[in-house]
């Protein structure tokens, strides 16, 4: 099964970005309370953790993460996709800082059709990264991608199949300008 970040549902993600039994804890003492109030929240509560108990199942059962008795691990895969998600946090983060230079980044990818998968996953990653789709394998942004770059082309083996350019003029630069307003 080739799992990423990205392909995990919502409550999934939430459970991977949270594991807290705090929750539970909180659930079972309002339980026995004898209020209308208590009781309503111990439900929302339980219903959560349910929610949770559910997620952290879909989470174990696609190989993300091991429970044993009461301690919660990652595997390789959920550590490679807790990986994922800090470079984009912190790519995203240190765009938001930089002064843009007035260069435009083009990242575009040529991955064989036998791993549509890959192909998929890049979309999905660079997309969430923040870059602007204008071609069906190509991208572009305003700031030096290095963070990204690292990451796809070392860590995921993908470097022979990705090419980077950066450019002082493009085609599309007024729209692309609007779309990268806020950052450049």
């Amino acid at each position: 099964m080739n799992l990423n970040y990205f392909s995990l549902k919502k409550r999934e993600k939430e459970v991977f970005d949270e594991i807290t039994a705090g929750e539970l804890l909180i659930g079972y003492l309002l339980s026995a309370g004898s209020s209308y109030r208590a009781r309503k929240t111990a439900r929302k509560l339980a219903n959560e953790r349910m929610a949770k108990t559910r997620a952290l199942k879909r989470l174990k059962d696609k190989g993300i993460i091991v429970i044993q008795r009461d301690k919660v691990s990652l595997t390789k895969l959920g550590q490679r996709l807790s990986k994922e998600k800090s470079i984009i946090e912190k790519y995203s983060k240190n765009v938001k800082t930089k002064k843009w230079d007035g260069k435009w980044w083009i990242v575009s990818f040529d991955i064989p059709k036998e791993t549509n998968f890959v192909r998929s996953y890049l979309r999905k990653f660079l997309m969430l990264s923040g870059f602007h789709k204008i071609q069906q394998s190509v991208y572009v942004y305003p700031h030096y991608p290095k963070e990204l770059i690292n990451f796809l082309g070392k860590d995921q083996n993908l470097g022979k199949f990705i090419f980077i350019a950066r450019t002082d003029k493009i085609s599309l630069e007024k729209e692309l300008r609007k779309k990268f307003k806020s950052i450049i």
